[in-house]
């Protein structure tokens, strides 16, 4: 893929999303879309046929999923609360001229206030990918997305490394009025207490990409199995599928 060298710590990549700036010394993300030019093609076309009116992208990283859902969607708001990475997301939406997009650096959760979060250091080896929200030397931001006054949500994707559930439970109003909910969820165990609060909001949920997270190819021990994540589509109730 064609790349563009901006300085010694970034660089911009040509995607099937479009340009994007990376990292030059995160491995993972920006490694594959280097190499393959997209990032988990299979969930992400699976998504983009839920991504319509307004959309929540909860866990944008540098905004793969979010630059993808602009394409359809009448409004997207995408959430990064880690500064470096959206500051990223912030400058591949402009590189894009995606005026439809608010970027949010927020973690989202079931408190308001502030919360540790680990800042990767952009001049060394890091990966973005793989934080949560709980630990770390940093304090990010924290709000229910039920404080926030949107809009009606058609659509709603969550990525937050295992927070998942914590998001959920301060948006349960929001979620109310949403069609479709995609949630990567993290941990095995957590699998059935988010489906038993879905349910109770009356969402069905359905199992549908499962992604083996492996070590990157371009680190030691390449392949390796590292965890599983189960990607759920839930449908709200109220929804008539043809």
């Amino acid at each position: 893929m064609t790349s563009i060298l901006i300085n010694e710590h970034y660089k911009a990549i040509q995607t099937t999303y479009g340009m994007m700036i990376v990292n030059r010394h995160e491995y993972g993300l920006p490694w594959l879309l280097e190499e393959e030019g997209e990032w988990v093609p299979v969930e992400i076309n699976f998504l983009m046929q839920f991504a319509k009116g307004n959309v929540l992208d909860i866990g944008a990283n540098i905004g793969t999923h979010s630059l993808a859902f602009a394409r359809t969607a009448a409004h997207v708001w995408s959430f990064e609360p880690q500064q470096l990475t959206h500051y990223t997301l912030c400058a591949n939406l402009l590189l894009n001229n995606i005026f439809n997009v608010t970027p949010l650096q927020l973690a989202l959760g079931n408190s308001e206030g502030l919360i540790p979060m680990w800042v990767p250091d952009p001049t060394v080896r890091n990966a973005s990918a793989g934080i949560s929200v709980g630990e770390g030397q940093s304090m990010v931001a924290m709000k229910k997305l039920d404080s926030l006054g949107l809009p009606q949500i058609y659509f709603m994707k969550i990525d937050v490394e295992g927070y998942e559930y914590e998001v959920l439970r301060g948006a349960e109003a929001t979620l109310k009025g949403v069609s479709f909910v995609y949630i990567e969820i993290h941990k095995q165990e957590l699998i059935e207490p988010i489906v038993q609060f879905m349910s109770r909001l009356e969402f069905e949920g359905i199992p549908s990409v499962k992604t083996r997270i492996v070590v990157p190819l371009d680190e030691e021990e390449a392949g390796k199995h590292l965890f599983d994540v189960y990607g759920y589509l839930f449908v709200g109730k109220h929804v008539v599928l043809l």
